[in-house]
């Protein structure tokens, strides 16, 4: 078991989202109506610190939140449950681990719904930006406002090739400064902007 560390005040013994070595598994929650996959690997509650130091302005270039469910609803279309994962422990774990800032990106089990990525954008005191999940149907507008957020990507869930292509068209007639990405591990695509 570890010596208590600086996320400790962040994930007092007991408290949801503190199992692993402090406790047992029930004790990670998922809040409101919303139960957590029992297969579900949750994270660790006290990690250690890396033997060698990141260099300044370090990124986390891929990290989320999840929930909590009681004011951001999981989708419904999702394909997991996880444990509740707040922006505050995101950003506790960040300055643990010696990152200066991070991507935050929209995890599939929000579906669409990009509020609890945009609130972790607000919290973050300038120090981290987004990827938001978009559908074909997005207009200019939501872009811009999501990109007045901190949003500087977008990833689409791909049900359907064609959507994906059609959306890149859109982006890219629509004047944004998009540039094309590739697939990653969960079947989204990857179109961005510099900023």
């Amino acid at each position: 078991m570890s010596a208590p560390g600086p996320v400790d005040a962040q994930y007092p013994a007991g408290a949801p989202g503190t199992a692993g070595a402090r406790g047992p598994a029930g004790a990670f929650a998922t809040a409101g109506a919303f139960a957590m996959d029992e297969d579900w690997l949750v994270f660790d509650p006290r990690p250690s610190k890396p033997e060698f130091r990141l260099p300044p302005g370090a990124v986390d270039a891929h990290c989320h939140v999840f929930g909590p469910g009681d004011r951001f609803p999981y989708a419904p279309e999702r394909k997991y449950t996880p444990c509740d994962a707040s922006a505050a422990q995101l950003f506790a774990l960040r300055d643990h681990l010696g990152f200066a800032r991070n991507v935050i990106v929209q995890a599939t089990c929000h579906g669409a719904d990009n509020r609890a990525m945009l609130d972790a954008l607000r919290q973050s005191g300038g120090r981290a930006r987004g990827v938001a999940t978009v559908r074909a149907e997005v207009t200019d507008a939501e872009l811009k406002a999501l990109d007045a957020a901190g949003v500087r990507g977008v990833a689409a869930g791909w049900q359907v090739q064609h959507t994906a292509a059609g959306l890149l068209q859109q982006l890219l007639a629509g004047g944004s400064q998009a540039g094309c990405g590739d697939e990653d591990g969960e079947g989204h695509g990857r179109t961005a902007r510099q900023g």
